[in-house]
């Protein structure tokens, strides 16, 4: 005799404990049975899911690559068992800015770079595929296309724990150098009222460089880092919507390249490599301060991680996780994608083309969360 089915809360809180960073295991649990499936793709158990794990897994990470000599595309790249999501067609010609809260943001250029074109962000859920169009902000006529970059996020802020909130409200943060005024302009925009806000300026800094810099959303402020000719970062208080600036660490002044991370505190970070091969971390806690000093926190010989002739090429480092503890060190065409915690190289991406800014895309994604659980739910009722 056929043992009897296991009660449909004990089905639950097996299937809850699978490992976030895989989800095709959800999805073959989502064919074993129907009443499975109508667990998996429940809006209730996505939400348990995320409270369960907290920290959304790493699934992938969206990177510019140079197709002609003067046109950039995205693409994105998996690092898990998630399918591989097609960047938008429109999209393809243009750029990732950035990705937060389970959304990435890209800019659309259709005429190619230097020439008049129709400027478009596009804001996409890769787990989706949804996507939402955005103008670009009429200040941005006074940046050159190269010398802007910006932020997408919740706008819900601290009142949400950012676990399930793809579909809500969002903002964007656009942040330039007007190179008519010789100032650093910033303005937002809300996807409630659909208009962006009036810009506000800085001239502390002079001739800032945006572009392809990375972002980091600490607490209640985002922060920009600036290339080129200065050793400052920009900080945006999201709740006083004020500009300040603060230094880098001394070792990454005079356009040197960095990435700006999160600490596990919860703080502001700062990564670099120098001497050929060795990359070195610094982090700043007490973000609140403005004179909170930078302490140097981790030297990590890259020469034990990554094979000798990458070593050789003059490795870069390109990006981070937060959260997960993951960096991403290019070297020549070729990306490694490293794991801080166990100090293994967990991916590495070929391309035959250059590769330019990574931008990690982390979040939690179930079978109730694609387009693609309703065809499975469609096979198990055939």
């Amino acid at each position: 005799m056929a043992p009897p089915p296991l009660p449909e809360e004990m089905v639950e809180e097996i299937l809850l404990r699978f490992p976030p960073d895989d989800p095709a295991r959800l999805v073959h649990a989502a064919l074993v049975c129907k009443p499975w499936c109508a667990i998996l793709s429940g809006a209730g158990f996505r939400r348990r899911f995320g409270k369960l794990h907290r920290a959304p897994p790493l699934l992938g990470f969206v990177s510019n690559v140079r197709i002609q000599p003067d046109r950039m595309a995205p693409e994105f790249v998996p690092t898990c068992s998630m399918p591989a999501s097609h960047i938008p067609v429109y999209s393809r010609m243009g750029r990732v800015v950035d990705a937060h809260h389970g959304r990435v943001l890209l800019h659309r250029i259709s005429g190619g770079w230097g020439l008049p074109t129709s400027n478009v962000l596009m804001v996409w859920d890769p787990t989706t595929d949804e996507q939402e169009e955005v103008p670009i902000p009429a200040v941005a006529r006074y940046t050159h296309t190269h010398n802007w970059t910006a932020a997408v996020l919740c706008a819900a802020g601290g009142h949400c724990d950012h676990l399930d909130c793809r579909r809500g409200p969002y903002s964007i943060v656009f942040v330039g150098y007007d190179q008519t005024h010789f100032e650093t302009v910033l303005c937002t925009y809300s996807s409630s009222t659909a208009s962006w806000s009036k810009p506000i300026s800085s001239n502390q800094v002079l001739d800032c460089h945006y572009m392809s810099t990375h972002v980091a959303h600490v607490e209640s402020a985002l922060y920009f880092g600036v290339l080129k000719k200065t050793d400052h970062i920009l900080k945006f208080d999201l709740e006083s919507q004020q500009i300040s600036w603060i230094q880098t660490p001394a070792a990454c002044s005079n356009g040197r390249p960095y990435v700006l991370t999160t600490t596990e505190g919860g703080g502001l970070g700062v990564a670099a490599i120098h001497e050929s091969s060795k990359l070195y971390m610094w982090s700043r806690d007490d973000v609140s301060q403005v004179d909170a000093t930078w302490t140097q926190s981790r030297v990590i010989d890259l020469k034990t991680l990554l094979p000798v002739h990458a070593v050789l090429d003059s490795p870069r480092v390109l990006g981070f996780t937060v959260g997960t503890g993951v960096i991403f060190v290019k070297s020549n065409n070729v990306l490694f994608v490293i794991d801080l915690k166990t100090y293994k190289v967990i991916k590495e991406v070929s391309k035959p083309r250059d590769i330019y800014t990574i931008v990690p895309y982390m979040s939690f994604y179930t079978p109730g969360t694609t387009l693609l659980s309703f065809r499975f739910c469609s096979i198990l009722d055939e």
